[in-house]
């Protein structure tokens, strides 16, 4: 199978473009990722909210392990206060930047995705086709050219197809038997 056309000026612009088409897919792939990390650089606002949410955590556990058991009526207080804090700060912090944090990462691959395969499906809509047929067209001439080389035309004014072989007819000296008789 051959891929390229045998004259130069058209196997060289089919290797320009062959290339060019290369260097579109490895452009399309590079701002696919450049995409990818720019969005997950969104993730850093999840981490902190997650970070937060860790650190209000912290201070909820440390202000219920700083309060005194034995003080009647204050005890009790601050530890419905403690539990009342937990429920409304830290971990719904936590699950909003949890939450956050996935839809970051979705919205990372699918717009890197769109990014990388819009322009390649449009590119190679164009150029794979023309250079398919290209190729097809090439083995079909090659396959032609093959059989006729290979068996002489045979025409009315040549039916042994000498001339076209490269053979000159030469009349022959001895004559035939049916003459002959």
């Amino acid at each position: 199978m051959r891929l390229y056309p045998d004259v130069y000026g058209r196997r060289f612009a089919w290797m320009l473009a062959d290339l060019v088409m290369v260097a579109w897919i490895y452009l399309c792939v590079r701002a696919g990722l450049w995409v990818n990390n720019l969005v997950l650089q969104l993730d850093a606002l999840a981490q902190g909210v997650i970070n937060a949410g860790k650190t209000f955590d912290s201070w909820i556990l440390s202000f219920e392990q700083g309060i005194p058991n034995n003080v009647p009526y204050l005890s009790d207080f601050l530890h419905r206060t403690a539990e009342a804090l937990k429920v409304h700060s830290g971990d719904s912090l936590i699950s909003a930047g949890q939450a956050g944090s996935r839809g970051i990462h979705l919205l990372a691959l699918i717009l890197a995705i769109m990014v990388t395969t819009v322009p390649l499906v449009f590119a190679l809509v164009i150029f794979l086709p023309r250079r398919l047929r290209l190729i097809a067209d090439m083995r079909g001439v090659h396959v032609t050219l093959r059989r006729a080389l290979a068996q002489p035309e045979r025409s009315p004014r040549n039916p042994q197809g000498a001339e076209r072989s490269g053979h000159r007819t030469i009349p022959s000296a001895i004559p035939s038997a049916s003459a002959s008789r």
